[in-house]
């Protein structure tokens, strides 16, 4: 006969089980990372009686967590690409402040420095003005600095959240391993609350680090990165770290040390998530940042230091550099084992590049290459290329590298090498002048010197007008005061102007035009006691706006105008991407929310049913008790 009160009593018990996982649920409505657990009720075997099978009640099985593993992964890959670029964002974002403010940025203090260069030409022996000058100089070359230490410091601010964000996935990775072990010793039987915890860790890892997750058939998770690397197996864990450069110490990397496989350079393979995006923003936009700033500061003071250096100042000495010339960094390696001595110099700024060089030793000869266009040179040295000169001395080992960095620092290097106003090169060092008994109309303009190694000349050069000069029927200038043959200059041609280059004689060039006549001359002569002269500062305010960088495809402000247009348009992106990204990830949370989450109403119906049915199996009780009593009062009569 069938046990009514082992009936009823196993229904209250496992309507006791269902309130209580539906309690449990309902506590946990707010919880992150829970999934709404179900209690799996079961028919207990039945009894034979007789024709008839009658059954023995209910139990309750092992809870269910609901859990969707499609589901589960679209919220992982969502949120690591959410967490990749909300960091550019953010970070990029950073970066527009520094190097976007149009008001008391690079360009408003390059065009003040120029414009009170172009205001001395108006009076050039004005100490007042030649102060000015300086003034505005040293307000430029700080703001060098100062964006270039701004700069320096957002890279060491990524390098500390680097370690942050590896600190917190070590812990992390660290607990499920913990909680992998824990799986593994309850055979089978694991606790949901544990799971979500689990699946907590993994979402949090997977917003730091792209992850490919595969479960064991005893419910272990195994973790490895995007390139096939472990992180986590089994109970084992993987350690995060980070590391020097290998040449530069404020550009670390990323390694994985894990039993088995050793020390690991993971910088290219974290795949998506916080540390992708972190390394993506230093290596790409900042350091592209720093590289264009240093450019057009580099450019600057070898371009403004050349002009500077070809005229006179009021002493009558030929001027020194303005700007303190740029030095270039050379970083060896911390795997070279040779003791050469590497050195680098700019030698045209108009084909210097915004990046850095590479040199390599294979124990025969050198290779210079240029990082980015990937060009390259080969010898024993001197090395020229994009630019840059590089030489080395001292014994090299095959294998051994440098690293050549001439614009990524030249910003923070940049300051003014003169300090008295007096020492502001305004005059040409060249004057010219004509005869007063010539009765042509031909004149020297537009002297314009390239190099003063040729200067100051040893005698005046006199141009004579000859009109068989080249042989009959052939005119032009005879030269005296140099070993210089003629000059050819038809008046019919080159009426309207000539250039004449006498680099190797006066260190540039002159426009003769007009029309001479015979015998007419024209002298260039040692520029003594022009100090009212302005032509030299002239030619420096020209360039400001000069195409003097890129190899003539770019001034300073083309510059520094690209490198601000470049960091907007990335900030932009990365903003779009974000917002794309997180509705993204939205759309997958509620999707896996809609499965797993807790829903409060259909909660409170599961527990009034419980409720209802815990209440029925008491009525069941009492119903029995009931009739045993009655049972025994008749076996009393």
């Amino acid at each position: 006969m069938p046990d009514l009160f082992g009936i009823s009593t196993s229904a209250l018990l496992a309507f006791q089980k269902g309130i209580a996982v539906t309690g449990h649920n309902i506590a946990n409505a707010s919880t992150e990372g829970y999934s709404r657990q179900d209690v799996i009720f079961e028919s207990a075997p039945g009894q034979r009686v007789g024709d008839h099978n009658i059954g023995n009640g209910v139990r309750a099985g092992t809870n269910t967590r609901a859990y969707d593993q499609y589901l589960t992964e679209a919220v992982r890959s969502t949120g690591s690409s959410k967490s990749q670029f909300e960091i550019a964002e953010q970070m990029s974002t950073r970066l527009i402040q520094l190097v976007g403010d149009s008001e008391s940025g690079l360009a408003a203090r390059t065009s003040s420095f120029f414009n009170a260069v172009e205001d001395l030409t108006n009076n050039p022996t004005s100490v007042a003005g030649r102060q000015v000058v300086l003034g505005e100089a040293d307000f430029l070359s700080a703001q060098f600095r100062t964006l270039g230490s701004q700069l320096d410091q957002l890279e060491d601010q990524v390098n500390l959240e680097l370690d942050v964000v590896l600190s917190e996935v070590n812990d992390q990775l660290s607990s499920i391993a913990a909680i992998n072990s824990a799986v593994s010793d309850t055979s089978g039987n694991v606790s949901g609350d544990l799971l979500d915890k689990r699946d907590t860790l993994v979402n949090q890892v997977s917003e730091r680090i792209g992850l490919l997750v595969s479960t064991q058939d005893n419910g272990v998770v195994n973790l490895a990165l995007k390139n096939g690397l472990p992180i986590v197996t089994g109970i084992s864990a993987g350690l995060l770290s980070s590391e020097r450069g290998e040449f530069d110490i404020s550009e670390t990397t990323l390694n994985l040390t894990y039993p088995g496989t050793g020390v690991n350079d993971i910088s290219s393979a974290t795949g998506n998530g916080k540390l992708q995006g972190l390394i993506n923003f230093r290596d790409g936009l900042l350091h592209d940042t720093q590289q264009r700033i240093g450019l057009m500061a580099a450019g600057l003071t070898e371009t403004v230091n050349a002009q500077h250096q070809r005229g006179l100042d009021l002493n009558g000495d030929f001027g020194k550099a303005f700007f303190t010339p740029t030095q270039i960094p050379v970083l060896g390696s911390l795997n070279n084992t040779g003791a050469a001595s590497v050195t680098a110099s700019i030698t045209d700024v108009g084909h210097l590049k915004a990046t850095d060089f590479s040199l390599a030793f294979d124990g025969t000869e050198w290779q210079l290459s240029n990082s980015s266009s990937g060009a390259s040179v080969t010898g024993t040295g001197p090395l020229t290329l994009d630019g840059i000169s590089v030489n080395i001395s001292g014994s090299a080992v095959a294998g051994d590298r440098y690293e050549v960095r001439p614009t990524f620092t030249a910003a923070s290097q940049m300051s003014v090498n003169i300090s008295n106003t007096s020492e502001i090169a305004s005059r040409n060092p060249l004057l010219s002048s004509t005869s007063a008994t010539n009765s042509g109309t031909s004149e020297i303009s537009a002297v314009t010197v390239s190099t003063s190694a040729s200067l100051p000349l040893t005698a005046d050069l006199t141009f004579t007008f000859n009109e068989n000069a080249l042989g009959a029927g052939m005119p032009g200038f005879t030269v005296t005061g140099a070993t210089v043959g003629p000059i050819a200059f038809d008046p019919t041609v080159d009426g309207a102007g000539k250039t004449i280059d006498l680099t190797a004689i006066m260190g540039g060039t002159f426009t003769i035009s007009g029309v001479p006549s015979a015998g007419d001359t024209l002298v260039l002569s040692n520029n003594v006691a022009g100090v009212g002269d302005n032509r030299n500062l002239q030619t420096l305010s020209g360039l400001s706006t000069s195409k003097t960088l890129l190899e003539g495809a770019a001034s300073f402000s083309d510059v520094f105008a690209s490198a601000v247009a470049e960091v907007g348009i990335q900030t932009r992106q990365a903003a779009m991407s974000r917002e794309t990204q997180t509705s993204l990830h939205d759309y997958a949370m509620n999707n896996q929310q809609s499965h797993a989450g807790v829903n409060l109403d259909e909660e409170a119906a599961k527990l009034l049913q419980y409720q209802q049915a815990y209440q029925a199996a008491a009525r069941v009780i009492a119903a029995s008790d009931e009739m045993f009593q009655t049972l025994l009062g008749a076996f009393r009569r």
